[in-house]
């Protein structure tokens, strides 16, 4: 499975999901936190029995990605709960 701000590695009966996005200390986005959750299926799926998940760069995560908030502004309460 292709993912673009995680990266996933199983080996050994070890899932290791890097959060792959140092230029924003791996700040959550809604994309980061869809792959993450598909990652973890992946884990799931596999015959791992322990999940690592760590980050690359300088931060493991700075919470979540502030310009991502900023798209929740202009919607409605009804979109923000259906996100």
């Amino acid at each position: 499975m292709n993912f673009e701000t995680v990266q996933l590695a199983i080996e050994n009966g070890v899932g290791t999901i890097t959060l792959n996005r140092p230029e924003k200390r791996n700040a959550l986005s809604f994309q980061l936190i869809d792959e993450v959750l598909r990652a973890l299926d992946e884990i799931e799926k596999s015959d791992a029995q322990v999940a690592i998940i760590t980050g690359a760069g300088k931060a493991f995560c700075a919470g979540m990605d502030l310009e991502e908030l900023k798209t929740l502004t202009g919607k409605s309460h009804a979109q923000n709960v259906e996100d």
